[in-house]
C-alpha cells in the first residue's frame, strides 16, 4: 500500500509540474485527459525503470516513443534530439560550422575538390587540388577512410584551430593552422543576363539572408533590367518571413502575399508594404515538383495577384506551417500550429492522411506513373476547390500544389539505365574528379584567371572524355555499361554533367548551374525565355479570364 502510496506522489509530482510550471487547478482541470495520460506514461517508465530484468537507457526509450508518437501526426511535424539540432538549425540558418571545404577521396587521400569562398580554408590559404596528409596528430591518408570519417577528423567547436599537413603539387609538405568557424552558404546560387536587359536568378532555398543576397545579386541589374526569370525549382522551402520579403519585392503595397489560419480558424493575412524593387518587371517563375513550402509561397503569391507567369510543373503542395518549440534538455519540436493559404484564399496543402507520411511523400512518384509530369490532361482540378485570382479573376485551384500557368512536360529522354547508374553510384563524380586533379596544370593555366563563363563558352567535353568515362565504369563493373553508347539524349546530358562538374571544381556550385543554363537544353528555361521575349502576347493570353490555368506551352 505504501509503494502504491508513493508512485501516486511520484506521478503527481511530475504532471503537477509539467513542462516546468506550476500547473493551477483550472488547468488541469481543462486539461484533465492530458494529465490522466501523461500519469499513465510516466507509471510505465517508473515500473520500466525499478522492475524489467534488463538494463534500460530510459533517455532512448523516450526519445523513441515522442519519434512514434510524431509518426502519428502530419506528415511535416516532427521531433529532433538535441543532438541533432544543430544540424537541422544550421539547414534553416543558411550555414554551418566548420573548415569549409568540399572535398574527395583519391588513392586513399583526401583531396580538396573547392574551397568555400569567404570560409575558415579560405582565410587560411588553402586551394582546390591540395591534399590532406594529417589532421591534427593523426594521420589520414592511408588508412582506408570513408566519406563520412571526415567529419570526425575535421569537424570541431567554433573558433577552435586544427593544424592540417598539406601535400601541394611540387611543393614540400607543409602545415596550415584553420580557425574553425561559420561557413557561409549562399541560398541564391546563379545570376546572369543571357542577353541584354534579361537575367535569370536561381534561388535554391529560403533563409535568413535571401533576400539580402537575392537583392545584392540583382543590383547591377536594377536601372537596365527588362525581364526577370526567378528559377524555384528543387526549392524545398525554407523560412516564411523570407518568402514574404521576396513576394515583397515584385507587388504594390497592400497585395495581399500569403495569410495563416491558426487552428481556431483565426485569419491573420500579411500584405505587401511597398518599397518593391521590381514591382514592373516582367517576371516568369519556375516550379516543378520539388518546388515546396516558402516556394509555393511566393509562386502563389504572385500567381493570385497575376503579377507573374508561373511556367513548369506542378509543385510538391506543403501548405502547412511548424513552429519550432525548443524543449529543456535541448531538444526540439517541429510542430504544425497553422496553415498558409494563398492570396485568393486557396489552400494547397496536398491530401494526406495521418500516420502515413511514406505515402505522402511518395506521391510525386505516383504523378510520374499517372502520367501527370508529361501532359497536363493527367491532372484533374476539383471544380468546388475553384478560386479567382485577385486582379484578373482567372481560375485557379486550391487542393493541393500550386498547378503552373504553362505546363512544360519533364523531359525524361535522357535517364537511361546507364545514365541513373552512372550518376546515382557516384561513378561519374568520382570519375571527373580524377580527371581533373591529373589535369590540374592545364586547368589552371587555362582557366584560374578567368571568369567561369569563358570556361563555358569554350571548353568542350570531347567524345574521347565520354569513352573514357565508359572504360572507368566499366573498371566499376556498373552493370549497364553495355548499354552506354545506345542512347544519344543520355549522351549529350551526361556530358553537360561532365562539363557543369568540372566548372563546379573549378570555380564554386554557382557554375555547375550556370553551366546547365547556359548549354543546357531545358524546355522550361526555353519556354521562360519565350515568354518574357513576347511579353505582351503572353500576358494577355495567360491574364485573360478564360485562360485555363495549366495549358500546354506548346
Amino acid at each position: 500500500m505504501k509503494r502504491v502510496r508513493f508512485i501516486i506522489i511520484f506521478l503527481l509530482s511530475i504532471t503537477y509540474q509539467i513542462f516546468g510550471q506550476e500547473v493551477t487547478t483550472q488547468q488541469r482541470e481543462e486539461n484533465s485527459e492530458l494529465y490522466e495520460e501523461s500519469m499513465r506514461f510516466t507509471e510505465v517508465l517508473f515500473h520500466l525503470q525499478n522492475n524489467y530484468i534488463d538494463s534500460l537507457s530510459l533517455p532512448d526509450l523516450v526519445d523513441e516513443s515522442i519519434i512514434q508518437l510524431f509518426k502519428q501526426l502530419d506528415p511535416h511535424s516532427s521531433f529532433t534530439k538535441a543532438s541533432e539540432v544543430k544540424e537541422r538549425r544550421e539547414r534553416i540558418e543558411a550555414n554551418f560550422e566548420g573548415i569549409g571545404i568540399s572535398f574527395f577521396i583519391i588513392d586513399d587521400t583526401l583531396v580538396v575538390q573547392s574551397v568555400i569562398k569567404n570560409g575558415p580554408s579560405d582565410a587560411a590559404g588553402l586551394k582546390a587540388g591540395d591534399r590532406i596528409i594529417a589532421a591534427g596528430n593523426d594521420t589520414i591518408a592511408g588508412i582506408g577512410m570513408e566519406n563520412d570519417d571526415v567529419k570526425n577528423y575535421l569537424r570541431g567547436p567554433k573558433d577552435s584551430e586544427i593544424t592540417l599537413l598539406i601535400q601541394r603539387k611540387n611543393q614540400t609538405p607543409f602545415n596550415v593552422i584553420v580557425k574553425r568557424g561559420v561557413v557561409p552558404i549562399s541560398s541564391v546560387s546563379v545570376v546572369y543576363e543571357y542577353q541584354p536587359g534579361y537575367v535569370y536568378i536561381k534561388v535554391d532555398s529560403f533563409s535568413r539572408n535571401t533576400l539580402e543576397e537575392f537583392l545584392k545579386a540583382l543590383l547591377p541589374y536594377y536601372d537596365t533590367i527588362q525581364g526577370l526569370i526567378v528559377d524555384l525549382r528543387d526549392n524545398g522551402g525554407g523560412l516564411l518571413l523570407s518568402s514574404m520579403s521576396i513576394s515583397n519585392q515584385f507587388l504594390k503595397e497592400g497585395d495581399k502575399i500569403v495569410s495563416i489560419q491558426d487552428r481556431s480558424g483565426k485569419l491573420t493575412t500579411n500584405h505587401a508594404f511597398g518599397k518593391a524593387l521590381l514591382a514592373q518587371v516582367p517576371t516568369v517563375v519556375l516550379i516543378n515538383e520539388n518546388s515546396a513550402s516558402a516556394s509555393e509561397i511566393v509562386a502563389g503569391a504572385l500567381q493570385d495577384n497575376d503579377r507573374a507567369i508561373v511556367v513548369g510543373r506542378k509543385s510538391f503542395g506543403k501548405g502547412l506551417v511548424q513552429q519550432v518549440i525548443p524543449l529543456k534538455r535541448g531538444d526540439e519540436l517541429e510542430l504544425t500550429v497553422a496553415k498558409y493559404l494563398t492570396p485568393s484564399g486557396r489552400s494547397i496543402q496536398a491530401p494526406y492522411e495521418k500516420g502515413k507520411n511514406k505515402e505522402y511523400f511518395d506521391a510525386i512518384k505516383a504523378r510520374f506513373e499517372h502520367g501527370e509530369s508529361f501532359t497536363s490532361d493527367s491532372i484533374h482540378f476539383n471544380k468546388e476547390l475553384q478560386y479567382k485570382t485577385l486582379k484578373k479573376g482567372r481560375a485557379v485551384y486550391g487542393g493541393g500544389s500550386i498547378m503552373p500557368d504553362i505546363f512544360v512536360p519533364l523531359d525524361t529522354l535522357h535517364i537511361s539505365p546507364f545514365f541513373k547508374e552512372v550518376v546515382n553510384s557516384g561513378t561519374l563524380t568520382q570519375f571527373i574528379n580524377g580527371y581533373v586533379d591529373k589535369n590540374r596544370d592545364f586547368f589552371i593555366s587555362t582557366y584560374s584567371t578567368k571568369e567561369p563563363i569563358e570556361f563555358i563558352n569554350n571548353f568542350v567535353v570531347e567524345d574521347t572524355l565520354y569513352t573514357q568515362l565508359v572504360n572507368y565504369s566499366l573498371d566499376n563493373k556498373l552493370e549497364s555499361v553495355a548499354n552506354a553508347f545506345d542512347n544519344e539524349h543520355t549522351i549529350n546530358h551526361l556530358k553537360l554533367q561532365m562539363k557543369a562538374i568540372i566548372a563546379m571544381i573549378l570555380f564554386d556550385n554557382d557554375a555547375f548551374y550556370l553551366t546547365h543554363f547556359i548549354d543546357g537544353n531545358s524546355e522550361d528555361i526555353n519556354v521562360a525565355k519565350d515568354v518574357l521575349n513576347n511579353w505582351k502576347e503572353w500576358s494577355e493570353k495567360v491574364f485573360a479570364p478564360d485562360y485555363i490555368i495549366g495549358s500546354p506551352s506548346l
